[in-house]
């Protein structure tokens, strides 16, 4: 009896620090208005790298297409969301926010087939963690 007395409130403590289960890209982790939102910032702001068809150009590789998401599979979205908020646009990096680039980074997926969902990605790094890419659903 004593044991049961400890053994189930260790289990529920163990199960409470376990992290949230990972969602992916699959899973609609985005809104139509906040891919809309992104596809603004996009073409006001990457489209002169990455193309109208965002199929890259001379200066900017594809963010669409297999081979975007192949060279993205198995990464998280705070992974994307960080690298262009830090390292774009190439002539001025760390001009968008973190928000602006969640936003983008929505646009992306939604270009490249990945579904929108009913709530907003959140900007937050922990968030984005959460959040898989996966070039082809399970």
């Amino acid at each position: 009896m004593t044991i049961r007395k400890y053994l189930i409130p260790l289990i529920l403590l163990a199960l409470a620090a376990m992290p949230a289960a990972a969602q992916t890209v699959w899973d609609g982790v985005y809104t139509t208005e906040q891919a809309e939102r992104g596809k603004d910032i996009y073409l006001s702001e990457c489209v002169l790298c990455h193309g109208a068809t965002m199929l890259g150009a001379e200066d900017g590789p594809a963010v669409t297409g297999e081979g975007f998401r192949a060279s993205w599979d198995g990464r998280t979205a705070d992974m994307l969301v960080e690298r262009i908020r830090l390292t774009m646009p190439s002539d001025g990096p760390g001009f968008l926010s973190r928000a602006q680039s969640t936003d983008l980074t929505a646009y992306i997926f939604s270009d490249n087939g990945f579904p929108a969902g009913d709530a907003e990605m959140k900007s937050s790094l922990a968030a984005l963690k959460k959040i898989v890419i996966k070039a082809e659903k399970d």
